[in-house]
């Protein structure tokens, strides 16, 4: 694994196998340095001091003896601080989310499985607090950079993590020939951090032998033949705090290809070609950075620089009117109060002081106005430089219409989109990189987090084995596959193996691309509301089809994608309704057939009935019928005269 020179001021052993020698002569990479940081001496220190305007040390130290020699007060208000706070808050208040786009129509699930490994990556690396480190060095400084590396987990079989880490200000450098914002252009860049030396020692201790000791005055150190501080060489090494300058430069070679190499003023410590590829397998840098500016001469500056002087202007009128108002000029008309001058002029200054006999208080308004106005006007130019209160949203009322707000964000934002639009470029090139990362170190398999909610988290896997038959040669005893004598061919078994591999991050074709959008009122939410209104005028329900082609042909933004998330959900609603309604059917379809068969269960009983009825009728009728027939029988002597009962035969 490459050495890591951002993490923690320690570097790791570098691979074992290294090329005989660098692309580049060392001699002419340390050159390369140096020229680095010859071209930009200057400009640090106007970077430095676009920084302590910020802080709040604004007052230098000439001006404070310039102030003290006038007896001025020493006196300033930090207008910057709130201007780039303002833009600070919207940068924080913009969503930057990832999200990946299938190239092919093949790659449309793997688009969907990008875009939450990417935030996954994001969410673990902590991007979101990097990104605020990183909109502070671009808006104050004028240029920031970060650099995106896999280091292995020291977990044997695990996984290694992918950091996105801000590079500070004052470590990184880049080609001072570049004139892209972005640093397309630099051949070279790369991190210049100081370190202790023993724990460069530690790191590389046959190199540091070999190289001896800096802070030797045998052998190059920092000392010249005489003893005395060699001021040439004190980038390099600082004796007294036992620390070293160690270089860690990306440079391309006349191939386009990148390489790295990493050494300090005796000689390098570790060099070869450039670990990280693309999509493409080509060797890249990387390092990312972004200027907000950069002038003709390569110079970069920040969002601070332009305001400096209307500060000091600020700051010198408040003085100005503070002295004036502690201090009156005072006019001699008596002669014989002459002598009671300095009585006079200190008398003057006191708010309940009283002036000497033959002296006169001159007052003096024209001063005090003249530099307020111009107080003012300076103090309306340096407002006008910051986000307007629409941005900030401090303007406007609560009744005011959205179509009113999104205009006024729209107008304040317009000085400030180019700036930050190149913020949300570096962005976009950090999940890329992110992206390529995980495309060439993400192959076994793993789970990713693709929701944040802790109570019900929600994980997919990639690089997941898909098993199946595999066909495999019948190997006989001297290790040779067996031959069928009949094909010629090797006598084939079938076992379960490994067949391909499910979301495969190294085989997803993806386009990335990152959304930041403020989190204000915009024009989509007043093209929405309007067209809402209209739809309720015209009775057009949402999940009507005429409502989506009107979304599709609307201003809003991603409208195709609403109607057809719209669409979606009301084929769902259908299939629901219609499941709905086939339940009811069966329902009412059951009651009936319930119902039928009670009734045909209490027509068997009553015809049942009916019938039982029927046969003790006719059993009755027959019963009447057979005794009115023995009684209508004529007499023969057989049966008595009289009624009564049978008498059994003589």
């Amino acid at each position: 694994m490459i050495p890591d020179l951002n993490e923690n001021e320690t570097l790791a052993p570098a691979e074992t196998t290294e090329p005989q020698e660098p692309a580049l002569p060392f001699e002419r990479l340390k050159k390369m340095f140096r020229l680095a940081m010859d071209a930009s001496a200057e400009n640090d220190l106007l970077c430095i001091r676009d920084r302590e305007y910020y802080d709040g040390d604004q007052l230098s130290a000439n001006v404070r003896d310039a102030l003290n020699r006038r007896g001025q007060p020493l006196f300033y208000t930090n207008r910057i601080e709130r201007a780039v706070n303002g833009i600070f808050g919207i940068i924080d208040a913009g969503e930057s989310d990832p999200q990946a786009y299938p190239r092919t129509s093949a790659a449309r699930d793997a688009a969907d499985v990008a875009t939450k490994t990417l935030r996954f990556i994001a969410d673990k690396a902590n991007f979101k607090q990097t990104r605020k480190q990183l909109s502070e060095s671009f808006v104050i400084q004028g240029t920031c950079a970060a650099i995106v590396e896999y280091t292995d987990s020291p977990r044997p079989g695990a996984i290694g993590d992918i950091s996105i880490k801000h590079i500070r200000w004052e470590d990184f450098f880049a080609d001072p020939h570049s004139r892209e914002h972005d640093f397309a252009d630099a051949t070279y860049m790369g991190i210049a951090k100081w370190m202790d030396a023993e724990s460069v020692k530690a790191t590389f201790p046959d190199k540091f032998a070999e190289f001896g000791s800096p802070f030797d005055q045998e052998g190059g150190g920092i000392f010249d033949s005489k003893g005395s501080l060699d001021t040439a060489n004190k980038i390099w090494s600082d004796p007294d705090r036992r620390r070293l300058r160690v270089v860690d430069m990306y440079y391309r070679d006349c191939y386009g290809a990148w390489h790295r190499a990493i050494f300090c003023q005796r000689g390098l410590f570790w060099f070869g070609p450039s670990e990280y590829r693309d999509d493409a397998g080509r060797t890249i840098c990387p390092i990312e950075a972004v200027s907000y500016e950069v002038k003709q001469n390569g110079d970069r500056y920040g969002y601070v620089r332009n305001m400096i002087p209307l500060q000091d202007g600020i700051n010198s009128r408040n003085s100005k009117l503070l002295h004036l108002v502690n201090h009156r000029q005072v006019k001699l008309v008596d002669q014989s109060g002459a002598s009671n001058k300095s009585v006079a002029k200190t008398e003057a200054a006191k708010a309940d002081g009283a002036i000497p006999f033959g002296w006169e208080v001159l007052p003096a308004p024209d001063l005090a106005q003249g530099q307020m106005l111009i107080l003012q006007q300076t103090q309306a130019e340096l407002d006008r430089m910051a986000p307007t209160p629409a941005v900030l949203g401090r303007s406007g009322s609560a009744s005011e219409s959205g179509r009113a707000r999104a205009m006024l964000l729209q107008a304040g934002l317009t000085e400030l989109v180019r700036g930050l639009g190149r913020l949300e470029g570096l962005d976009t090139r950090l999940y890329r990189q992110a992206w390529f990362r995980a495309r060439q170190f993400f192959t076994d398999e793993m789970e990713v987090r693709i929701t944040s909610d802790a109570r019900a988290p929600e994980f997919i896997k990639i690089n997941t084995p898909v098993l199946g038959p595999v066909p495999v040669p019948v190997m006989g005893p001297d290790g040779q596959p067996i031959i069928n004598p009949v094909t010629g061919l090797p006598v084939m078994d079938v076992k379960i193996g490994q067949v391909g591999t499910q979301n495969s991050v190294a085989e997803m074709d993806v386009d990335i691309e990152v959304s930041s959008v403020p989190d204000q009122t915009t024009l989509k939410h007043e093209a929405w509301e309007k067209m809402l209104e209209f739809a309720a005028s015209i009775q057009l329900h949402p999940f009507d089809p005429k409502f989506w082609a009107l979304l599709k042909v609307s201003p809003i933004t991603n409208g195709r994608e609403m109607a057809d998330e719209l669409k979606a959900a009301a084929e769902e609603a259908a299939q629901q309704d219609a499941a709905a309604q086939q339940a009811q059917a069966a329902a009412i379809q059951q009651a009936q057939q319930t119902e039928l068969g009670a009734a045909q269960a209490k027509a068997m009983r009553d015809a049942a009935s009916a019938r039982k009825a029927n046969a003790e009728a006719e059993r009755v009728h027959l019963e009447t019928e057979a005794l009115s027939a023995i009684q209508n029988m004529p007499q023969h002597g057989l049966i008595p005269p009289t009624v009564g009962p049978l008498q059994p035969l003589q």
